[in-house]
């Protein structure tokens, strides 16, 4: 067999975060040919080191790749300097030589960062793998994600270029799939680009290696009281100012986190587990871990009794398993979500962005969709508690759906195995 050099580009596992961890995992687990392909990580560390990752009892070889936007274009991992020294074969630069021995590069933008939403900054640090490919002759297969929106027309045009040099492209909902053949124009060619979903749906299902605390477990193991499950955002709720102007949130996200579980406390005999995605450190703005302490410490002792946070360090596999376990759950973070989804959990987000719609909808769950941009504070814990009275019903429906979205995240993968084998 052809063994081929592959280059997984926008879902560096040093992140913290376990959204983008859980597309690193699916993207390995879904190409690997058990064959020993060698697989080049681009992550944010230094040089080239090797590695080994275990995918369900099996090694899998890698290799990781410092390669970041920065200001100091000196380093080797800088993207400016690996663009610069690839157009002279890679010369005083490993990293550059090793990226131009690939045979293919799979990127996939973190899901979601394919756009100049996220200023200029983040927009180029996306898209230099993409260019460094296109410039280079790297065959390149952008994974199921998220196009646009374009804010700017040279960053659109840019996006454009990017996509009509591409081999293979693949939307991960309807509405990025329209944005692409926007993109495309003329270029369209549906042998080469197709709507998918997010790959996160086929991210395996690990029982963790540590257990959770006693408590949790004793909670799984009943059958007299459900286990719900929430993820509480700290890019919301630890810049709640913030949030009002940057995401055009109407309601307020850390109000509606405490009058959630107050009603839940109140009015049923539910227990919560609170359970981040975002593991960084937590002075960190962005902690899902801090922002979940916060929330326990506005409790009473007797109502803390009943809430439980996940500080295990559980990799994305082992997370998805405990959100497996719930009842209800209820994410903000929209990779929690699609654990929960894709294990056929009742599941209701919170959204900020017009992802998690778009992401809800390839599973007809949309109507579980609850956005603070859109409601205030008392309709967004209505539309909330409405997800929790409704979960048999949703359970019902996404059992309906969802065989055909893991046939679509199944088809997808099979295309892009078959694509790298042919290269």
């Amino acid at each position: 067999m052809n063994l081929k050099k592959i280059i997984i580009a926008g879902a560096a596992p040093d992140t913290g975060n376990l959204g983008v961890s859980a597309l690193l995992e699916s993207i390995l687990s879904g190409v690997n040919n058990d064959e020993a392909d060698e697989f080049l990580v681009l992550d944010h560390g230094e040089g080239v080191r090797g590695g080994i990752l275990c995918q369900n009892n099996e090694d899998i070889k890698v290799f990781y790749c410092g390669a970041k936007h920065s200001k100091r274009v000196y380093q080797k991992e800088n993207f400016f300097n690996i663009r610069f020294s690839s157009k002279i074969y890679g010369l005083f630069n490993p990293i550059a030589k090793k990226i131009l021995a690939a045979n293919v590069m799979l990127d996939i933008s973190g899901g979601d960062s394919f756009t100049d939403l996220y200023g200029d900054w983040r927009f180029k640090a996306i898209t230099y793998p993409k260019l460094i490919a296109v410039e280079n002759d790297i065959p390149l297969i952008l994974m199921p994600q998220t196009y646009g929106p374009y804010i700017s027309l040279k960053t659109k045009k840019i996006a454009s270029d990017i996509v009509k040099s591409a081999t293979m492209a693949f939307a991960r909902d309807e509405e990025s799939f329209c944005l692409l053949k926007e993109l495309l124009g003329n270029d369209f060619d549906e042998e080469k680009h197709k709507r998918g979903v997010d790959i996160a749906f086929l991210l395996n299902v690990q029982s963790p290696k540590v257990l959770p605390v006693p408590a949790i477990q004793e909670w799984l193991e009943r059958s007299d009281a459900p286990t719900i499950g929430i993820n509480v955002s700290g890019l919301i709720y630890n810049q709640i100012e913030k949030s009002f102007s940057q995401y055009g949130l109407k309601a307020n996200y850390r109000d509606v986190i405490y009058l959630l579980i107050k009603k839940i406390l109140d009015e049923t005999n539910a227990n919560i587990i609170l359970i981040p995605h975002v593991l960084v450190d937590e002075n960190n703005y962005e902690s899902d871990v801090a922002a979940s302490k916060h929330v326990i410490a506005l409790f009473s002792g007797d109502e803390q009794q009943r809430i439980e946070l996940n500080l295990n360090r559980y990799e994305a596999t082992e997370v998805k398993w405990l959100i497996s376990q719930m009842d209800w759950f209820c994410g903000t973070r929209m990779h929690s979500t699609i654990a929960g989804l894709s294990t056929g959990v009742p599941t209701t987000a919170i959204a900020y962005s017009i992802k998690t719609r778009r992401v809800f909808k390839t599973c007809n769950q949309e109507n579980q969709v609850i956005d603070p941009r859109e409601l205030n504070t008392a309709d967004v814990v209505e539309g909330l508690w409405s997800g929790w009275l409704q979960r048999a019903e949703t359970e019902r429906s996404l059992a309906e759906s969802l065989p055909k979205v893991m046939e679509t995240a199944n088809n997808q993968m099979d295309l892009i195995r078959r694509k790298i084998a042919s290269l």
